[in-house]
């Protein structure tokens, strides 16, 4: 390794950290205080930075926004990923990653209270973030139907087939969180995702 490649992942290293610490410290005071009430100053002096510092990491606060959206959703993620992963069954792996999900979004709801009715009114943000953040999310769906053809739980389906199910399957399962963010009542959408995920399996049962 060249002494300038090592410089170069040292430097990248170095920048990722301080990005975290950024983020962490960002997602701190937009759950406190919200994402109106929250500046790029506050920012810099909650992550012990300067101000021109920080625009140096991100040009604005909606690009701090971005990533701490990012952040979360990946945490959310590995949550449902980690407890498909116990599963044996098909349908336990579709129920566990419903449940999974909808735990740790409920807590994640709960922790930016203040934030989400703001988030719902900023769609430009969500939309940019959308594509992204949903093709993991539909991929693990994917993983799950494709493993029930294979465990011979669920009928055969072509390829093309199989994507628009856990593509259908996943933009159910958002419409249910985007109203769980929208009136807070999480007792009505635990129930409704045991439907769902009911009426998927029966649809899609061999």
């Amino acid at each position: 390794m060249t002494v300038w490649v090592e410089m170069t992942m040292k430097n990248k290293e170095k920048h990722d950290r301080v990005r975290e610490e950024i983020i962490a410290e960002a997602s701190r005071l937009f759950q406190k205080y919200g994402y109106l009430k929250t500046s790029m100053e506050d920012i810099a002096k909650a992550a012990k930075k300067g101000k021109s510092s920080l625009y140096y990491y991100y040009k604005s606060k909606e690009d701090v926004f971005s990533d701490v959206i990012i952040k979360e959703s990946e945490e959310v993620y590995r949550e449902g990923e980690e407890a498909v992963s116990r599963e044996t069954s098909a349908f336990g792996k579709l129920k566990a990653y419903f449940d999974a999900t909808f735990k740790t979004i409920k807590n994640k709801v709960n922790m930016y209270s203040i934030v989400k009715g703001e988030l719902i009114e900023r769609v430009k943000i969500v939309s940019s973030l959308k594509k992204q953040i949903d093709s993991k999310y539909i991929q693990i769906v994917k993983d799950i139907i494709s493993f029930g053809i294979e465990n011979k739980e669920f009928s055969y389906m072509t390829e093309k087939e199989i994507a628009v199910s856990a593509l259908a399957l996943s933009a159910s399962l958002r419409g249910v969180f985007f109203n769980l963010m929208h009136d807070g009542e999480s007792d009505n959408v635990e129930e409704t995702l045991g439907i769902l995920v009911n009426i998927f399996f029966k649809g899609l049962k061999a």
